[in-house]
């Protein structure tokens, strides 16, 4: 199967780009680390490559509430924007 292409005209110049090149170029995954600080409270690292892609869902320039959760018996994180209720 051939993989779809993106065409471009630069200057004049058409620039065919296959979407698989494209699509690889953004980031949507990177190794992160948790961290325990001495005064007992968790730390999530982002790598800064994935943090700063412009499709990162969380964007800010200082901090962000966020939800983390977890399903019992699986090896993964969920995480997801902090949504105020009324009784919060």
């Amino acid at each position: 199967m051939e993989c779809p292409q993106l065409i471009l005209a630069v200057h004049d110049v058409l620039v065919t780009f296959s979407l698989i090149e494209v699509i690889n170029d953004m980031v949507s995954e990177g190794k992160g680390r948790l961290f325990r600080r001495k005064d007992g409270k968790y730390l999530i690292y982002v790598p800064l490559s994935l943090a700063e892609d412009s499709m990162f869902p969380f964007k800010t320039n200082s901090s962000v509430k966020l939800k983390v959760s977890f399903k019992l018996g699986e090896d993964k994180l969920t995480i997801s924007k902090w949504t105020e209720t009324a009784d919060e």
